[in-house]
């Protein structure tokens, strides 16, 4: 399976094996023509990356789903005349998840 991960400048293609040092790669290079990204660790940078941004990093997305969850509710809420045609669009698995358990709250990740 491969991840694309949209980064400033473009972005790069994670193929599930060495993801790390593609991400090194990345930084490397673009590194040198971007002031801004330099001022960021190149360690801090990968991981964040290629760890604390993936699922595995969240407790298998809890943190995702309540947010989806959360984004869902106020759109319904706050734009009543739209209802559920406002909401997001959940996929598992690559499967179409039912409006009615995106209701349902997750126990909350490492982010809480």
């Amino acid at each position: 399976m491969n991840i694309s991960i949209i980064l400033p400048n473009g972005g790069c293609a994670l193929k599930g094996a060495n993801d790390l040092e593609i991400l090194e790669a990345y930084y490397d290079r673009e590194s040198v023509a971007d002031p801004k990204l330099r001022q960021i660790d190149n360690r801090e940078f990968r991981n964040y990356y290629g760890l604390r941004a993936s699922v595995a990093a969240s407790r298998g997305s809890h943190d995702e789903w309540n947010i989806v969850r959360l984004i869902n509710e106020r759109r319904r809420h706050d734009e009543q005349e739209f209802d559920m045609a406002r909401q997001f669009a959940v996929l598992f698995d690559g499967q179409a998840v039912a409006p009615g358990p995106v209701e349902t709250v997750t126990a909350p990740g490492y982010l809480g």
